[in-house]
């Protein structure tokens, strides 16, 4: 797999193992905005690359020329989708720990503990009832 432009060995081996192809990237070249006069508005030299399958747009105005732009436009590309690929491995990974706490049984240690809280708020709840039973008695 050959990029157009020379990129950073490690983002070139990132790209194959997580098997980016240049024909799912689409490139377009306009003219840039802003900073530049004269060059800016008769060159274009502002990159937009997108990546189809994951839908990840990048666009590059930085430098002057065309080809730095389109190198850097590349790199971020690629670093986007490496962020987002591990994101999702994060994200799979969290569901399925959650999954595990889901299925793993409480010790039973954990459940008599459990219990006595409940058995302690609902005498804590019967008591404030009987409470306020006397105390409009007493008004009467």
């Amino acid at each position: 797999m050959s990029f157009p432009v020379p990129l950073p060995p490690h983002l070139e081996h990132a790209a194959e193992q997580l098997g980016i192809h240049m024909a799912d990237i689409s490139e377009a070249f306009t003219r840039g905005s802003g900073h530049g006069g004269q060059k800016v508005n008769k060159t274009n030299n502002c990159v937009e690359l997108t990546h189809r399958p994951t839908g990840i747009s990048v666009r590059v105005h930085e430098q002057r020329e065309q080809h730095r732009n389109r190198q850097l436009a590349y790199q971020m590309l690629i670093q986007h989708i490496i962020d987002k690929h591990a994101s999702e491995e994060q994200q799979k990974r969290h569901e399925v720990f959650v999954q595990k706490l889901e299925r793993r049984r409480r010790k039973p240690s954990s459940q008599k503990s459990v219990l006595l809280d409940k058995r302690l708020h609902g005498a804590l709840k019967r008591n404030r009832k009987n409470k306020g039973l006397v105390g409009e008695e007493g008004f009467a």
